[in-house]
């Protein structure tokens, strides 16, 4: 089944970039993930959401930092070197999402997805629910994990050399 905002095409396989937050595994469309970083040094953004991590220099281009741990309601935790930083294109900007961990990337029929109980509203951020080997995987609507972030007002004088 296909949710409101899923990102997800119908009638198709669909391929999963699965990740990790406070031991939860949680699923993004592969397309929808430009790349996959190594942890970078994130510069703090004043006056900005408690879930922007701050901004990083991507190849001259500033992007936003999302925290998915903070977005979700979750605990922040200090990032290791290991932490991956997931680039995305989402509401018309480019940005980054920080999980714990990436897992796994997997491919799923169409048929292995369902929409999560009405109750949660157009406005959660989990628009399916995938079962992956077993388990239920909440996937993450982009958009709505981005919201908010896509009119930040972001420093362009002294990110050019980080």
């Amino acid at each position: 089944m296909q949710s409101k905002g899923s990102e997800v095409p119908r009638n198709t396989d669909v391929t999963l970039i699965v990740l990790e937050l406070d031991g939860r595994r949680f699923a993004l469309p592969i397309h929808a993930v430009n790349e996959v970083l190594r942890m970078v040094a994130i510069k703090p953004l004043p006056e900005s959401p408690e879930w922007v991590a701050g901004v990083i220099n991507v190849r001259g281009n500033v992007l936003p930092v999302i925290d998915l741990r903070a977005r979700l309601g979750l605990d922040r935790r200090a990032y290791g070197l290991d932490t991956p930083i997931f680039v995305v294109t989402a509401l018309g900007r480019r940005m980054a999402l920080v999980p714990d961990a990436a897992v796994e990337v997997v491919e799923l029929p169409t048929s292995a997805l369902d929409s999560p109980d009405e109750l949660i509203g157009d406005d959660h951020p989990i628009g399916l629910l995938a079962r992956v080997e077993g388990e239920v995987v909440p996937v993450l609507v982009l958009e709505r994990i981005c919201d908010g972030a896509q009119s930040l007002t972001l420093p362009r004088d002294d990110l050019s050399a980080a």
